[in-house]
């Protein structure tokens, strides 16, 4: 049966003090990356544009979006509500 799952390299013994587990450098680097983000971030041109992204363009179309979902659902059923000046209808009357 170990002819089948013979490893192509041999393996390190796992240390006890790790529980079994076999220690790996990549998944050890990983971890610490991860634990000190703040001593590793950088502003470059790919943050910048994604957290514009995220904090302002996304939100900001969502919320245009509902509001002129709401606007012309209002509208259409007969609702008369305050305009709103980058919603609606360029022609409404102002008081």
């Amino acid at each position: 049966m170990s002819r089948y799952f013979k490893p192509i390299y041999p393996l390190e013994k796992p240390l006890k003090t790790y529980s079994g587990f076999v220690k790996s450098h990549a998944m050890e680097r990983w971890g610490h990356m991860r634990e000190n983000t703040g001593d590793h971030f950088r502003v470059t041109p790919q943050v910048v544009a994604t957290g514009m992204f995220w904090f302002i363009l996304l939100p900001c179309s969502m919320t245009y979006a509902l509001a002129t979902l709401i606007y012309r659902k209002e509208k259409r059923n007969g609702i008369d509500r305050p305009y709103i000046m980058w919603v609606g209808d360029k022609d409404h009357d102002e008081v």
